[in-house]
C-alpha cells in the first residue's frame, strides 16, 4: 500500500521540530504568505529576486493573487507588523503538471512592486549550473542543509503544540534516493524531489513551513535554495524525512518567470 502523506499545510500546525531560534535577520530571503492578517501566516516562500517568490503549489490552491499578501523582512510574526513589510501579489503561477499530492508541487509568485534590498531583505541564489558548483546529486548526499520556518517547536499534553512566532532554523542531512524511496514507496520521485532530515529524525519541517526553503551553503559563502518544502508522512511524521521540490529539475520552467518586472 502507498503510505499516507500530507502536504505540509498550516491547518495541520506548522513547526520546525528540533529547531533553534534563528539569529536576527540571518535569512533575509524568507517570506511568510498570509491570507488573513489576523491569523498570521498560512505558508512560507523564498525570495529569489526583487519581485519573485517561490513556494509550494499546494499553498495556493483555490487562492487568487488578491487574497494573498507576502510578508518580507520580518523575524518575528507576532502582533501588529509594519505595513511596509506587506507586499501585494501581482500574479501566481502553479506548475502546469502539479498534482495535489504531490507531483510538481512548485509555484511562482510575482510581486506588484520590487522589494528594496537591505540588511533585512535580500534574495537567495538558485541552484543552476552557471552559479552552483555542486555538479550532481551524488555530491549532495549527506551534505548538511538548513531548513527555516515559523511555527510549532515542541508539544505539550494540553494543546498538543507550542507555537513559536520567531523564525526557527535547523540543520538537516540530505538523504540518498534509496532511503527516500523506502520512506515514500511509489510516491517519492528522485528526478524532481529531495528528502532530508536526520537519521534519528530530531529535525524536520512540518505543516505551515510548506513552501519554505531547504538551503545549502556553497564553499564561496553564498547560500543556495535546493528545494521547496512539499510533503511528509501523515502516519509517522516524527520518523520520516521531509520531502522538497528539487529546484534544479525545474530550471527551464522557471526561466521566464525569473525576469524581474
Amino acid at each position: 500500500d502507498e503510505p499516507m502523506i500530507y502536504n505540509k499545510r498550516a491547518k495541520i500546525v506548522s513547526k520546525i521540530k528540533g529547531g533553534d531560534d534563528a539569529i536576527w535577520h540571518t535569512w533575509p530571503w524568507m517570506v511568510a504568505l498570509s491570507t488573513n492578517p489576523s491569523q498570521g501566516w498560512s505558508c512560507a516562500g523564498v525570495l529569489v529576486n526583487e519581485d519573485t517568490i517561490l513556494t509550494a503549489a499546494h499553498c495556493l490552491l483555490n487562492r487568487t493573487a488578491n487574497e494573498i499578501k507576502a510578508i518580507i523582512g520580518v523575524h518575528t510574526i507576532l502582533g501588529k507588523l509594519n505595513p511596509l513589510n506587506y507586499y501585494s501579489i501581482k500574479s501566481i503561477y502553479r506548475h502546469p503538471d502539479f498534482e495535489n499530492c504531490c507531483k510538481n508541487d512548485l509555484a511562482v509568485i510575482k510581486l506588484k512592486k520590487r522589494v528594496l534590498y537591505g540588511p533585512k531583505i535580500n534574495s537567495v541564489c538558485l541552484p543552476f549550473p552557471q552559479e552552483f558548483t555542486v555538479d550532481n546529486d551524488q555530491n549532495l548526499i549527506n551534505r548538511t542543509g538548513v531548513i527555516i520556518g515559523w511555527g510549532e517547536t515542541s508539544q505539550n499534553a494540553l494543546t498538543n503544540f507550542i507555537r513559536s512566532f520567531t523564525l526557527q532554523q535547523a540543520d538537516v542531512l540530505i538523504f540518498n534516493n534509496e532511503y527516500c524511496n523506502r520512506a515514500y514507496e511509489k510516491i517519492f520521485d528522485p528526478a524532481t524531489e529531495i528528502c532530508a532530515g536526520d537519521y534519528e529524525q530530531r529535525t524536520d519541517t512540518m505543516s505551515g513551513d510548506s513552501g519554505g526553503p531547504l538551503l545549502i551553503r556553497q564553499s564561496d559563502g553564498r547560500w543556495f535554495v535546493l528545494g521547496i518544502t512539499s510533503y511528509g508522512s501523515a502516519i509517522t511524521p516524527n520518523l520520516s524525512p521531509g520531502v522538497y521540490v528539487k529546484l534544479s529539475a525545474y530550471e527551464k520552467w522557471l526561466e521566464p518567470y525569473l525576469k524581474s518586472n
